[in-house]
């Protein structure tokens, strides 16, 4: 192949790796002062909070287009938040995220969407056992 040739055939696959979708963000901290930093580790991600709510420093909700919404809050005991949210508060919710020091309580999201999510933000998803 010659060298001016070269151009014309990685052009289009550059192209193609520079249209890819961003990756969620880690959170570089496992503990989170604000919930607008998981906001903005979202951001620019297929997961981005089209729609975002603070409703205190501590708790917010990103609503997403096509993909429903999902409420965060900061606390200092996420397993054990997470579990009142799945048992008491709210017994249909199937699955919170729970991160160091928040959880993520999704709603009407597709399916996977909190599992990826986590997984982006290093945390964890913790499913109901109800059926």
């Amino acid at each position: 192949m010659k060298l001016r040739l070269l151009p014309l055939v990685c052009a289009p696959v550059l192209a193609l790796v520079g249209c890819s979708t961003a990756e969620i963000t880690p959170l570089h901290e496992a503990r989170v002062q604000e919930v607008s930093e998981i906001r903005d580790a979202l951001a620019g991600t297929d997961f981005d909070c089209t729609n975002w709510q603070e409703l205190k420093q501590e708790e917010g909700v990103c609503m997403q287009k096509e993909k429903g919404q999902i409420k965060f809050k900061l606390d200092g005991t996420p397993e054990d938040y997470a579990r009142y949210l799945m048992e008491e508060q709210f017994p249909y919710a199937k699955e919170v995220i729970v991160g160091e020091n928040w959880v993520g309580r999704c709603d009407n999201t597709d399916e996977g969407t909190c599992q990826t999510i986590a997984e982006g933000l290093g945390a964890s998803v913790k499913q109901s056992t109800r059926s």
